[in-house]
């Protein structure tokens, strides 16, 4: 057990982070917007971002329509909501909206006449620089100084976010003539798929942007977070595929021991989903370790795991390939899901294959195999109605005497060629072991569970807080679940609640931060983030004095002493109380990356 000193005297640097949420209540949420009002509120969120389209006020040349936002704002004022519109969107024939300037400023111009003095922050277009949407830095360079003319001189009191962009980008902005076009700066903070996770990857990117901001004396300017989120969607076909194939591996076995590593440092011992997914397939009772791939061989050599399971993606660390191998060799089951099978960067590699009797197909490979082919379960315990586009396969060539090759998903190809995307390999031979490999791609393997997503919401907005963010908003509040394609496409899976407006566990976490950090608490301006042992912890002090902190580790659970004074309460990220048993000014917390919040009303932690 160690020890943390969870409030050791800092300054104080006065942090009003205000959370907020996105929903298109200007769009097809319009008629629900009284109940989307509605449900902000009780999680405490004052602030609603919506799209404010320039075709919806415009819809023929000339002939403008402003009744449907009208009603928007009158209606969120009602319910104490204020509105952050995103102004963008042109109609057909004011597109692309650089040959038209003289015309969006008009736009512009005429927005603030109508709801300037009710606006007190416009957002300036969605994602202009995101890749394949025609705007490069040039452009929108022009589009930012119509559009802040005209706001200033119609409704100089109400303040001008610049278009979401990276440090990068705003830069090139800056070059191309961006400076002084914007009040506060605006940023996109979402995951990259290799880590997906908040800790490492967004307090760089919002020091890049402030130290960019300084150099051109902006360094002032505040920066908001206008999106942030993780979806929510199914497992689709990964946990059935490998459910069935455990299923055929070893029918016998009642619980498993699973050891899982990923393909890149640190992120074996994050909280990736990888065992929220892995708990879908696997039978009630099994345990799930994760481990480093640097550390692999030694962990297995200790001779209780069942199943080992590689990344869920088309790459594999070197170092694990041996250790794989002798692993099944001594009967072990190996699971390798989402391309082809054991691809690392070896020269060796074919020979490592044929070793593992596993022998993956395609068509650079064999002349009989197509680019792709439709396939689909071959086994009842799959749901029949997955059906995948297949690109990589898989067949029984390298298997030996003993061997069987079962395929789970399996198609034909128009010229007849059997093409098996997922099987399992139950070795009787030189191998004692068992293969479940799936050749598979899916960006959704690894899926973030509405568990996880409660746990993420916490952990980002404190995150963010620490990082001298004003304000905050969760992309988005409602899931859209409709439409033949949505249960499995991510898009339609943001909300912290469902479709049917039912919570997540992210509203709850949610509602939780916001009642814990309000808006005008002031953060401990101090390091949040101990890289070295995953621990994580920002405190602050309410508006009515009251010290305040949250506390998780990405990792493995570890046993932490908290010494503290007065009488200390604590909380859970979803706002339920958690009993503790304290001895001697000090409690003895389990830490993980549920963060624990901790609420003193005395003169606080010591």
């Amino acid at each position: 057990m160690a020890a943390t000193a969870l409030a050791a005297a800092s300054p104080l640097a006065t942090c009003a982070l205000e959370c907020g949420m996105c929903a298109h209540v200007g769009r097809g949420g319009y008629w629900r917007r009284h109940r989307t009002f509605a449900k902000a509120k009780e999680a405490g969120c004052a602030w609603i971002r919506t799209d404010f389209d320039w075709w919806q006020m415009e819809r023929r040349p000339g002939v403008w329509t402003f009744e449907k936002y009208d009603a928007l704002l009158r209606d969120a004022e009602a319910a104490g909501i204020n509105i952050l519109p995103i102004l963008y969107s042109p109609p057909e024939w004011r597109r692309p909206v650089a040959s038209h300037i003289r015309e969006w400023q008009d736009f512009v111009a005429r927005v603030m006449a109508r709801w300037g003095d009710r606006l007190p922050y416009v957002e300036i277009w969605n994602e202009p620089l995101y890749p394949g949407r025609g705007m490069g830095a040039t452009n929108f360079a022009a589009v930012m100084r119509a559009a802040y003319a005209a706001v200033k001189r119609v409704s100089p009191r109400t303040k001008v976010l610049l278009g979401e962009c990276s440090a990068g980008q705003l830069e090139s902005l800056y070059a191309h003539g961006a400076g002084g076009t914007f009040d506060v700066m605006n940023m996109h903070l979402y995951s990259p798929l290799q880590t997906d996770i908040p800790e490492g990857c967004f307090a760089p990117a919002i020091e890049r942007v402030r130290s960019c901001l300084a150099a051109h004396s902006d360094g002032a300017k505040p920066i908001w977070v206008t999106e942030t989120g993780w979806p929510t969607p199914p497992a689709r076909h990964v946990a059935d595929i490998l459910k069935a194939g455990l299923a055929l591996a070893e029918p016998s076995r009642r619980a498993w021991r699973v050891v899982h590593t990923d393909s890149f440092a640190n992120d074996a011992s994050m909280d990736n989903g990888t065992e929220d997914l892995l708990a879908l397939a696997f039978p009630s009772g099994s345990t799930y370790e994760p481990c480093h791939s640097t550390n692999l061989a030694a962990r297995l050599a200790r001779g209780d795991v069942d199943a080992l399971v590689l990344p869920f993606e088309e790459k594999c660390p070197p170092e694990v390939v041996a250790p794989a191998y002798e692993f099944v060799r001594q009967g072990g089951t190996l699971i390798d899901f989402g391309g082809l099978p054991l691809y690392a960067k070896l020269p060796d590699r074919a020979e490592w294959l044929r070793r593992f009797h596993i022998a993956p197909k395609a068509w650079w490979m064999d002349g009989r195999y197509p680019k792709r082919c439709t396939v689909s379960p071959v086994v009842p315990s799959i749901a029949a109605a997955h059906r995948f586009k297949g690109e990589r396969f898989l067949s029984g060539d390298y298997c030996g005497e003993g061997d069987e090759f079962l395929p789970l998903v399996s198609g034909l190809s128009t010229n007849g060629q059997r093409c098996v995307a997922a099987a399992v390999y139950r070795f009787g031979g030189d191998l004692k072991g068992r293969a479940i490999i799936s050749t598979i791609f899916d960006h959704q393997h690894r899926t973030t569970s509405e568990a996880r997503q409660g746990r993420l919401v916490a952990r980002t907005m404190a995150i963010l807080a620490a990082c001298g963010v004003e304000k905050a908003f969760w992309y988005e509040q409602r899931s859209n679940e409709h439409g033949p394609n949505s249960r499995y496409e991510g898009a339609c899976h943001f909300g912290l609640l469902r479709g049917d407006y039912s919570e997540k566990d992210g509203f709850a976490a949610f509602r939780t931060f916001v009642r814990m950090c309000p808006p005008g608490s002031s953060i401990h301006a101090e390091p949040w983030d101990d890289s070295a042992e995953g621990f994580h912890r920002v405190r602050w002090k309410r508006p009515n004095g009251m010290s305040c902190g949250i506390l998780w580790k990405t990792g493995n659970m570890v046993e932490r002493i908290i010494p503290f004074r007065g009488n200390a309460k604590f909380f859970d990220h979803l706002g339920r109380a958690v009993e503790m048993s304290h001895s001697e000014g000090s409690s003895s917390v389990e830490v993980s990356g549920a963060p624990l919040y901790w609420v003193i009303p005395g003169p606080g932690v010591r």
